[in-house]
């Protein structure tokens, strides 16, 4: 069980996929999650519904599976998430399970995932450098435990590189010992290329994959391609597209390997996203080549983000991965049924900040506060006229110097790897 877990909690912070509806006044949540496993025939086999519920300041407080007997709480203090506490009624895979966070600074400082039944739990701390940049992460089994995982991050003095080094002290014989990953991001701070080197036990580097990204003129995403180092040249591996309509909304995913013998990418597997024309369901469907034709796939571990959410979501669908576990097969499509909300008028004082705006004060004058539960992400403010004017990233939380932009309105996005989680509208008085 520990070769299921301990990736899923080393993932939990996460994005591959995102999708979400917003406007500079409205904000959109889920409500409602209808997971289908659908035939070869096209036909709708078995249907699995959760629910969400939210707090009158829009935080989530429970996602619930009625037929499954399984339910989420969550706990806050102020604006940060403490804790997520999970119920299983039927027994499996846990009776119960909880991520306790805690804070130092206004940043996650520790993670413990801990399995009431099994009275076990995976542990996880953050160190920041005094400019706030994340340092070190270290990982561990149990309280008494020793760190057997641990990850260093450098950066370059323009923050455009960044080296993450990773090295076990627990490695098996013959495989990986350290790992060194090299981020380089443009002057956006959006990912350009990821170089990751790995190393066995004999220190002898075993591996290098480069994965280079582009971007559409409006800066989303359009491709991931990967390449291997294979006698001294990078040979094309796999690719990840995005396809967006007119609007700029993403439609579809799309996933492939390379032909050496033709020289041509081979698409085997797709998502294609559906938004209803009232933008209140959103249809999620999965499919893989065979042969000419496109039949349907089950659900492959992408994580599917709603905005401005984080944590719910992958949640949810790492029920659906554990449930997979029993025999019972995986999700072809995932209907979401989606609640456009107007957002709050905003508030004068940091101590009455709205808690899923994620910037603060609003409004403001010199200084701007970004939280987000996740790392390595990045914030972006645009004026008017759609110009970006500042992009900084960050790890959980974040400061933006204003002193310098003239009064107006601003419109922000915070994002994670190349996908964005969270938007909205800045005043400056």
């Amino acid at each position: 069980m520990k070769k299921l877990i301990i990736p899923l909690v080393a993932s939990l912070l996460s994005i591959n996929v995102v999708f979400a509806q917003t406007g500079n006044d409205f904000i959109s949540q889920p409500t409602h999650i209808a997971g289908k496993r659908i035939n070869s025939s096209g036909d709708v086999t078995q249907t699995l519904e959760s629910d969400f519920f939210y707090s009158e300041n829009g935080k989530t407080t429970r996602f619930v599976f009625p037929d499954f007997a399984l339910t989420t709480t969550y706990t806050y203090e102020g604006d940060f998430l403490t804790r997520e506490s999970t119920s299983h009624q039927g027994g499996y895979p846990f009776f119960g399970e909880s991520l306790i966070y805690t804070y130092e600074n206004e940043k996650v400082k520790t993670i413990t995932h801990f399995w009431e039944e099994m009275n076990e739990n995976e542990y996880w701390q953050y160190d920041y450098y005094n400019d706030g940049r994340l340092k070190q992460k270290d990982y561990k089994e149990g309280y008494d435990g020793d760190y057997h995982q641990h990850y260093s991050y450098d950066y370059s003095e323009d923050g455009l590189t960044k080296i993450e080094t990773y090295r076990t002290s627990w490695p098996l014989e013959g495989l990986l010992l350290r790992r060194r990953t090299t981020y380089q991001y443009d002057e956006a701070f959006r990912l350009t290329t990821v170089l990751l080197e790995e190393y066995n036990t004999d220190e002898a580097l075993t591996n290098s994959t480069l994965t280079t990204y582009s971007y559409t003129p409006t800066g989303k995403a359009s491709a991931e391609v990967t390449q291997t180092l294979v006698d001294g040249e990078w040979a094309n591996t796999s690719i990840q597209r995005y396809v967006y309509n007119d609007s700029d909304q993403i439609i579809e995913q799309q996933n492939g390997l390379w032909q050496q013998d033709n020289g041509e990418w081979d698409i085997t597997r797709k998502i294609i996203f559906d938004l209803s024309e009232d933008g209140l369901t959103y249809t999620v469907s999965f499919y893989k080549k065979n042969g000419d034709e496109w039949i349907w796939d089950m659900f492959n571990n992408q994580t599917i983000l709603f905005e401005p959410l984080l944590k719910i979501q992958q949640r949810t669908l790492r029920y659906y991965v554990y449930e997979d576990m029993c025999g019972a097969g995986r999700i072809n499509q995932f209907e979401i049924t989606l609640e456009q909300t107007q957002k709050p008028v905003y508030l004068e004082t940091e101590d009455q900040k709205q808690n899923h705006t994620n910037v603060y004060p609003n409004p403001g004058t010199d200084k701007i506060n970004v939280l987000a539960l996740a790392e390595d992400a990045v914030v972006r403010f645009y004026n008017v006229q759609g110009k970006m004017i500042h992009a900084s990233r960050f790890d959980f939380q974040g400061e933006v110097d204003t002193r310098n932009w003239p009064s107006g309105i601003y419109f922000w996005e915070i994002s994670q790897k190349n996908q964005r989680i969270a938007s909205g509208k800045w005043i400056k008085e």
